[in-house]
C-alpha cells in the first residue's frame, strides 16, 4: 500500500501547489494590471478602410461632425494595442498572439477589479464612405448614424450586435450566443445576419438584393422589411413580422415542425421568400394587402 499511496500523495501535493501558484498569479495580475486610455486622430481624407481587431472589448462606431477620424482605445503591457496607417487602411489591433489565451485571461482578471471598462470607440465623419472590418470577442458591437458607408463587416462572439441608421452597399453581422438587431438599415446589395442561441431582429430594413437571417435556438422578427430575396432560417424558435409588398409578389417556400405556418408554399412572384424553422410558428404578414 505504501508504494501506491506515496505517489498519490505526491501528485496531490503537486496539484495543490499548482493551484496555489495559479491563484497567486491571477491575484497578482488583478492587483497590478491597469489599462491606459489612448486617443488617435487622423484626417479622414484618403482613409479607405477601418479595421478593428479587438479582444474581450466592446466596439462602438458613431458618425460625428467634422472631417477627422478619432479612435479611443485602452491598452496595457500585458494586453497591448497599437494603431497603424498603411496605404489608406487604418488599423487598430492587439499585438499579443499569445498561447492558450494568456492575455485574455489577464484581461478578465483586470475587469473584475478595475473601473476603466476598457472598450474601443471609433468616431468618423458623417460623410465617411470607407469600408469597416470590425472584429472582437466576448463583447458587443454597436454602429450608428452612418448614411454613406462602404461595406460593413462585423464579427464577435458571446455578444450582441446592434446597427442603427446605416446605409451601405453591404452589411454582414455575425455573432454567437448573442442577438443581432438591425434598425433603419438600407443597402444596395445584401444583408447577412447570423447568430446561434440568439434572436435576430430586422426593423425598417431595405436590402435590394437579399436579406438573409440565420440563427438557432432563437426567434426571428421582421418589421417592414424590403428585399427581392428574403431567407429566414432558425430552429426551436418562431419567425414573425411584416414584409413590404403583397403575397403575389413572392414565390414562397416555408416549413416548420411542431408549429403553425401561415405561409405554406407556392406563388410565382419575381421575389423570393424562404422560411424554415422547427418547434416554432411562422407568422408573416404582407403590408400591401
Amino acid at each position: 500500500m505504501k508504494r501506491i499511496d506515496s505517489p498519490l500523495k505526491m501528485a496531490g501535493v503537486m496539484l495543490a501547489a499548482g493551484l496555489v501558484l495559479l491563484s497567486g498569479m491571477r491575484a497578482a495580475s488583478a492587483r497590478e494590471l491597469v489599462y491606459d486610455k489612448k486617443d488617435y486622430t487622423v484626417s479622414a481624407a484618403g482613409i479607405q478602410e477601418i479595421r478593428i481587431k479587438a479582444r474581450n472589448m466592446p466596439l462602438e462606431v458613431t458618425a460625428v461632425q467634422g472631417d477627422e477620424i478619432l479612435i479611443n482605445y485602452y491598452t496595457s503591457d500585458e494586453d497591448p494595442y497599437e494603431v497603424s496607417l498603411d496605404g489608406g487602411v487604418l488599423t487598430l489591433k492587439y499585438k499579443n498572439d499569445d498561447f492558450f489565451g494568456i492575455s485574455s485571461w489577464f484581461s478578465g482578471a483586470l475587469n473584475v477589479i478595475d473601473n476603466t471598462n476598457p472598450k474601443v470607440q471609433v468616431f468618423v465623419p458623417q460623410a465617411y464612405a470607407g469600408m469597416f472590418m470590425l472584429d472582437t470577442s466576448n463583447a458587443s458591437v454597436n454602429m450608428s448614424d452612418l448614411t454613406q458607408s462602404g461595406d460593413v463587416h462585423i464579427e464577435t462572439s458571446n455578444g450582441r450586435i446592434e446597427v442603427k441608421n446605416v446605409a451601405a452597399p453591404l452589411v454582414e453581422a455575425h455573432t454567437s450566443n448573442g442577438a443581432v438587431t438591425l434598425d433603419e438599415v438600407s443597402v444596395s446589395g445584401a444583408i447577412d445576419m447570423k447568430s446561434s442561441n440568439g434572436a435576430l431582429t430586422a426593423g425598417a430594413v431595405n436590402a435590394r438584393d437579399k436579406l438573409r437571417m440565420e440563427t438557432s435556438n432563437g426567434r426571428i422578427v421582421l418589421d417592414r422589411v424590403i428585399s427581392a430575396d428574403i431567407e429566414l432560417r432558425t430552429s426551436n424558435g418562431s419567425v414573425s413580422g411584416s414584409v413590404e409588398g403583397r403575397r403575389g409578389d413572392f414565390t414562397i417556400a416555408s416549413d416548420t415542425s411542431n408549429g403553425d405556418d401561415n405561409l405554406g408554399d407556392g406563388g410565382n412572384g419575381q421575389k423570393r421568400l424562404t422560411v424554415h424553422t422547427s418547434n416554432g410558428n411562422i407568422d408573416i404578414s404582407f403590408l400591401d394587402e
